[in-house]
């Protein structure tokens, strides 16, 4: 699924393209220098027809089920 990686932070929002794969949830995306920004507030998925899904806030790269919960089997909030 295509889409772009957003993040949302104090100052400011920084968005990239960014696509998922449908099967794990990873995210893959290029890196963006976020520089200025102080505090990461949320990280989002948002797809092509405007769906917006959860990233994880701790490893970055998986969106989030519906429990909240990460969908990296290897992830701490797993």
């Amino acid at each position: 699924m295509k889409g772009k990686f957003i993040s949302i932070w104090d100052n400011g929002t920084v968005s990239t393209p960014a696509e998922v794969n449908e099967e794990t949830s990873q995210i893959t995306t290029n890196s963006v220098e976020a520089n200025g920004m102080e505090i990461l507030i949320e990280e989002l998925f948002e797809s092509e027809d405007g769906e917006e899904y959860n990233v994880c806030p701790v490893c970055h790269e998986y969106l989030l089920n519906d429990e909240l919960s990460c969908m990296n089997p290897d992830c701490e909030n797993h």
